[in-house]
């Protein structure tokens, strides 16, 4: 399951068109998808532990696919707050304020 997770982000890091934002997050992924690779197989967790992330998942498709009236930053703070990220909306306050091309 993780390897596919993992190729899912790598596709939408892909699409976002950034070649050193994909090579950068490659780099600092890798690792930690096969960190969690190990803590996963260790926990044996059923399959349905893994539904929530499924559905964030899911907004982020529905945003790449046009069908979503949420923001790409909306659908990464749905995505990581599982992971309780310190200042996580002072980042996301920070990003807004910048000047950031429109989706097309």
């Amino acid at each position: 399951v993780l390897s596919q997770d993992f190729e899912f982000h790598r596709y939408l890091w892909h699409l976002a068109g950034h070649q050193l934002l994909e090579q950068t997050l490659n780099k600092i992924s890798t690792p930690y998808f096969a960190y969690m690779q190990t803590v996963i197989r260790s926990l044996s967790l059923p399959l349905k532990e893994y539904q929530s992330t499924l559905k964030t998942h899911q907004l982020m498709l529905d945003y790449v696919a046009g069908q979503t009236q949420l923001t790409a930053e909306e659908c990464i703070a749905a995505h990581m707050a599982p992971l309780k990220i310190k200042d996580w909306e002072r980042l996301m306050r920070t990003q807004k304020n910048s000047k950031r091309p429109k989706r097309a």
